[in-house]
């Protein structure tokens, strides 16, 4: 675990007092307490906690790797859902209109989780071909509110604005990329970064399921960095986070290591470097 100490003196956020707001169509939570930021060894997270008691929501926004781009996590009770996987509209009211992501459900003990991937504040598609423009400090610090809403009534988590606590994240970013070895300048100037050989989604079948947690009906996230050399070649993969069986995480390197190829980056002047490349893989039990 890295010391995280230094950029939770940066983050300069005002308390909150504790309430809950509730109408027929929402109930607002307002943010208790301040951002904490965690230097964790694979990722950097971000940490705000909302409402009190049975009504309250913890938010965690998780990045692996430089980018507008995050892992998005929601705690709490009023979060049970009966399904793996359910349709969210989320809206941090910055883009034209409230996006829908996939999220999927399961528990943290006996707490519920909602987990989301790949989002932007502004719902952007973060896998499209053309590169999406970067999202500006001002537009971080318009962000008043994240929309949760999958039921009725929704939920508005009252962030307020996230310009600073973003600043702290990158921050841990820079020292996360350190961590893995790499110089965090050559990482952000990267004219291209590393590249997919094919569709990754094809590398991995029903058929790669470990066939014991198949019958057991068992189901797991993994999510993982492979070290791409500058001749495109797999170097190593590290598990970055998994709410999984071992076993899940020992396949999906297995089988990302035997399969993925990729085309490697290229620094600013175009020359190849090393780098990596950041993913997962849902191992879900089929449902009938």
């Amino acid at each position: 675990m890295r010391n995280y100490a230094p950029v939770l003196s940066a983050i300069l956020i005002l308390q909150s007092t504790i309430s809950v707001a509730q109408s027929l169509q929402s109930i607002a939570l307002p943010r208790v307490g301040q951002w904490e930021v965690n230097y964790d060894d694979n990722a950097c997270h971000l940490i705000g906690r909302f409402g009190a008691g049975d009504h309250g929501i913890a938010m965690r926004i998780t990045r692996y790797e430089p980018g507008d781009h995050f892992d998005l996590r929601l705690f709490g009770k009023q979060l049970q859902t009966g399904g793996q996987q359910l349709s969210v509209k989320l809206d941090f009211a910055i883009g034209d209109r409230p996006f829908e992501r996939t999220a999927i459900a399961g528990q943290v003990g006996s707490m519920p989780v909602l987990i989301f991937h790949n989002l932007r504040l502004d719902g952007r598609n973060t896998i499209a071909d053309a590169p999406n423009p970067a999202i500006s400090a001002s537009a971080e610090a318009a962000v008043q509110k994240l929309t949760v809403a999958f039921k009725r009534p929704h939920f508005e988590l009252e962030t307020g604005p996230l310009d600073q606590p973003l600043v702290a994240l990158r921050r841990c970013q820079d020292d996360l990329l350190r961590h893995w070895g790499y110089d965090p300048v050559v990482q952000m100037e990267l004219s291209r970064r590393a590249k997919p050989i094919g569709n990754p989604a094809e590398w991995a079948t029903l058929a790669d399921f470990p066939m014991q947690l198949l019958r057991a009906e068992r189901s797991g996230l993994v999510k993982f960095r492979l070290d791409i050399s500058p001749t495109g070649a797999i170097d190593k993969c590290t598990v970055l986070e998994r709410a999984a069986n071992d076993e899940f995480s020992r396949r999906s390197c297995e089988i990302m290591q035997k399969r993925g190829r990729f085309k490697p980056a290229l620094n600013k002047d175009k020359a190849p470097v090393a780098s990596f490349w950041v993913s997962s893989i849902l191992w879900l039990v089929p449902t009938d």
